[in-house]
């Protein structure tokens, strides 16, 4: 058993703006607003469930899948979480990779030695020194 929906495409083939386009389909777990990829002239396209149960005798195409738009969405949430993690961990890299650098400077140079620690204990002593 199959039925007919009509969708609205979206992303570049939108040539018709909101026209629908009546499709068949035999998904019995669609709902209007369902991101589904449909078989067209063009290829697989992507489009939206506009209505469902449409009356049309044009539908000579078929839904292929739907789209799991909730499981893209968290996708990208764990790609943004795991980019911002990314770049506090290279930051706090970059200052441990400082310190290192100014500790091994300061077994040579006092002055830096002197610094190194004024930054390390009182926020006061780091301006005298530099002054």
């Amino acid at each position: 058993m199959f039925n007919t929906i009509s969708v609205q495409f979206i992303g570049p083939i939108r040539r018709g703006g909101d026209k629908e386009y009546a499709y068949l389909t035999d998904i019995t777990t669609l709902r209007v607003g369902d991101i589904v990829v449909v078989d067209t002239q063009h290829g697989l396209q992507t489009a939206k469930v506009s209505s469902l149960f449409c009356d049309s005798n044009q539908a000579h195409k078929w839904v292929v899948c739907t789209v799991d738009a909730a499981q893209f969405e968290a996708k990208l949430e764990d790609l943004k979480r795991r980019q911002f993690i990314l770049k506090q961990m290279q930051q706090r890299a970059s200052q441990v990779s400082d310190i290192d650098r100014f500790t091994a400077m300061a077994k040579n140079d006092p002055t830096m030695a002197n610094l190194l620690e004024a930054f390390n204990t009182d926020p006061n002593k780091a301006k005298e020194l530099a002054e």
